[in-house]
C-alpha cells in the first residue's frame, strides 16, 4: 500500500506549530538576558573600565599615532583613562611603547597631550 504525502499532512502541522512556538520561547528567554559590558585596561592606571569610558590610542597600519574618540580606526589599539595624569604614567612607564611595540617620538606625545586637553565631552 502506498500512503500519498497529502495522506499524512493533517499529522505534521501541529509538530510543526509545536517546534515554532517553541522557538519563539527561547528567543524571548534570550533577549532578558542582560548584555555583557565589555572591559579595558588603561595603560595608565593599569585599572579595568567600561570601554566607553576610556579612550582608544591607535598605531595606523602607516604607522601615524593619534586618539581614537570613537573606537572605530583601524590598527593597533591601546586604551588610556581621559585623565592627562593617566597619559603621563603611560609615558613614564612606556607602556604605549611596549603596546605598540615601537618608539614613540616626543612630538608623538606633546601631540596626544594637546588631543587629550581637546577631549570632547560626548566622547567619554
Amino acid at each position: 500500500m502506498r500512503v500519498e504525502s497529502e495522506d499524512i499532512s493533517y499529522l505534521l502541522s501541529p509538530i510543526s506549530t509545536l517546534y515554532s512556538s517553541l522557538s519563539t520561547l527561547t528567543k524571548r528567554v534570550v533577549r532578558n538576558v542582560p548584555k555583557k559590558i565589555p572591559m579595558r585596561q588603561c595603560v595608565g592606571c593599569r585599572e579595568m573600565k567600561p570601554k566607553k569610558e576610556l579612550i582608544r590610542v591607535v598605531k595606523s597600519p602607516e604607522g601615524q599615532v593619534s586618539l581614537d574618540f570613537r573606537g572605530k580606526l583601524p590598527g593597533r589599539g591601546a586604551y588610556v583613562c581621559p585623565d592627562p595624569a593617566c597619559l603621563a604614567k603611560a609615558r613614564k612607564s612606556r607602556a604605549l611603547e611596549r603596546a605598540f611595540s615601537a618608539p614613540l617620538p616626543p612630538e608623538v606625545w606633546e601631540a596626544l597631550e594637546e588631543q587629550m586637553k581637546e577631549v570632547p565631552t560626548d566622547a567619554q
